[in-house]
């Protein structure tokens, strides 16, 4: 379930933006889709009581219609795309992506073998990273593991 709404959130397509008009908060400088709150699967949108809704917005030019033919052209592009849209799945929040990159981080650039070893120098980073769980550390590491973007020896 997709809703074309735009006007429900008080935001509309602007390419005055791209002809150097001012930018407001009740504009966005691009075309496609909008996510308010946090992305969620389309199928989901309905399901999720007081969950984030996806708005698409109207069609700019034909801008959907040019990146899906650019897509289809660029088939290791499009692999590369779904691969990620299939990573981030159950992690579509602000809090869901950084904590998945953070993750994906430590493992693949500090090193981290074991979830818990992940949780030490996701910790050790800085405090902030502190706001994250280690439940939480641990479900994004098997995720990770599971769809095959750890780093393997």
């Amino acid at each position: 379930m997709i809703i074309d709404t735009p006007t429900t959130i008080n935001r509309h397509c602007n390419h005055g933006a791209a002809r150097g008009k001012k930018q407001g908060p009740d504009t966005i400088p691009a075309c496609g889709l909008l996510f308010q709150s946090q992305v969620i699967n389309a199928e989901d949108v309905a399901s999720r009581a007081g969950g984030a809704h996806l708005f698409v917005l109207s069609d700019c030019g034909g801008a959907a219609e040019r990146a899906e033919t650019f897509l289809q052209a660029h088939l290791a592009t499009r692999e590369r795309f779904d691969r990620v849209v299939d990573l981030i799945e159950g992690f579509e929040t602000s809090y869901g992506m950084e904590l998945l990159s953070t993750v994906y981080w430590v493992a693949n650039q500090e090193g981290a073998k074991p979830p818990e070893e992940a949780t030490d120098k996701t910790y050790a980073w800085n405090d902030r990273k502190r706001m994250f769980r280690p439940e939480h550390i641990h479900k994004a590491w098997d995720i990770l593991d599971q769809k095959g973007w750890l780093t393997q020896d």
